[in-house]
């Protein structure tokens, strides 16, 4: 009787649905024993070999279909494991971004942008160094008119003998030729062309025709642990235009002001350096100058038809300087020093930048789709976790997937 048994038994084993049922069973096996193995790739690598290849254990009952099992099991695995795919995009447009994410790094240098005329150009970084003080009012100030020009200002900052209060800021400038008390200058000598070279002989065909293609401020608190609070009021304007005054009244704009505007970044000061990005904000910005005035092209990103247009010409400039289209305040105690670090990616084209210059590059749609990012960005910024990187990445991603969607009219 148990002969008659084991035969009936045998039989039912040696069935298609047995031997699938156990091949299943074996390979879900084989899989976790070789999770043990997961360190040993020269293993794992010839255990994967006996059972995709069905032919290597051909005379092993069952191992056709044990393999074609296996084959479905590592699929559906690979494809669970597997990460989404970020936003792909041009490596030019991606240098453009790492030139706005991550302006100091060696990843952003040579960068441009992938628009406008396309012609080859010079590039290079302009970069500064320096310690903004907090005022006797309890203020320290920091005025950004980026420029690829050398020799004529760039940066306005405070001294410890600066005088404007959170109330009461007062203007940038005493009169046309002299700064409000406190107040420094500094040029990014670093930058490899002159205020002559861009301007002469003539606006139309300068020397020198520049661009500024992006880039942005790491800052951190330098001054004694028991003095160390406060706030930092960041303000770019969403047009570039003058930043230090009320568009309606013309007056000084202090931190109260700014932090009634979207675009106002407000972060606590630290001594963890804070990164924040300078970017291209119009559709004109993003062409070189058009001759249009000496303004537009020393301080490209300066509005040149709004009152207010520039602060002073002080002793020692080789021109006016623009209004900034950027403004910070830090709240803290007098005499503290907030050290800052600025830098500015420039392209340039014209006779002075024979030598120099590199081939262009296109992406048109895609420049297209990072300015909308920008602009969506800076107002985002405040509710993302990963700062101005994470903001862009996300918009950037959201307008490309709007751009791609389409609708019935």
């Amino acid at each position: 009787m148990l002969t008659v048994y084991n035969v009936a038994n045998n039989k039912k084993k040696n069935t298609a649905a047995g031997i699938a049922k156990r091949a299943a069973a074996n390979a879900r096996r084989v899989i976790e024993k070789s999770k043990n193995l997961s360190k040993n790739k020269a293993v794992r690598r010839v255990v994967d070999d006996l059972l995709v290849n069905p032919g290597s254990l051909v005379s092993v009952p069952g191992m056709s279909m044990a393999s074609s099992v296996y084959k479905q099991i590592k699929v559906a695995s690979r494809s669970r494991s597997a990460k989404p795919q970020g936003v792909v995009v041009s490596p030019c447009l991606k240098q453009w971004y790492t030139c706005l994410t991550d302006p100091f790094s060696a990843s952003a240098a040579g960068a441009c942008i992938p628009t406008g005329g396309n012609h080859a150009s010079a590039r290079n970084f302009g970069y500064l160094r320096f310690d903004v003080t907090i005022g006797t009012g309890g203020i320290g100030l920091l005025a950004i008119m980026p420029t690829a020009c050398a020799n004529n200002p760039s940066i306005i900052y405070s001294g410890s003998g600066y005088l404007g209060t959170f109330a009461a800021p007062g203007p940038l400038a005493i009169s046309t030729i002299a700064l409000s008390a406190g107040l420094n200058t500094l040029t990014t000598s670093n930058n490899r062309y002159s205020y002559g070279q861009l301007t002469t002989p003539n606006l139309i065909n300068p020397l020198v025709n520049s661009r500024l293609v992006g880039g942005g401020l790491r800052v951190q608190y330098t001054g004694k642990a028991i003095n160390l609070g406060g706030l930092m009021y960041m303000y770019t304007s969403p047009v570039h235009a003058p930043a230090e005054v009320d568009p309606v009244d013309s007056l000084p704009m202090g931190p109260g002001d700014l932090s009634g505007y979207q675009e106002c970044i407000i972060k606590p000061i630290t001594r963890e350096p804070q990164e924040f990005t300078l970017a291209p904000q119009r559709e004109t910005e993003l062409e070189y100058n058009d001759g249009s005035s000496t303004f537009k092209h020393v301080y490209p990103w300066s509005v040149t038809n709004q009152v207010n247009t520039y602060v002073c010409t002080p002793a020692g400039a080789s021109g006016p300087i623009a209004a900034p289209s950027t403004l910070i305040y830090f709240t803290g105690t007098a005499t503290e020093t907030i050290h800052v670090e600025y830098g500015m990616h420039v392209e340039a084209t014209g006779p002075a930048t024979e030598g120099q210059r590199l081939p262009a590059d296109s992406d048109p749609v895609g420049v297209d789709n990072m300015m909308a990012a920008i602009s969506n960005a800076t107002i985002n910024i405040a509710s993302s976790k990963g700062g101005f990187p994470e903001a862009l990445r996300k918009a950037y991603s959201n307008v490309e997937k709007h751009r791609k969607m389409t609708t019935r009219l």
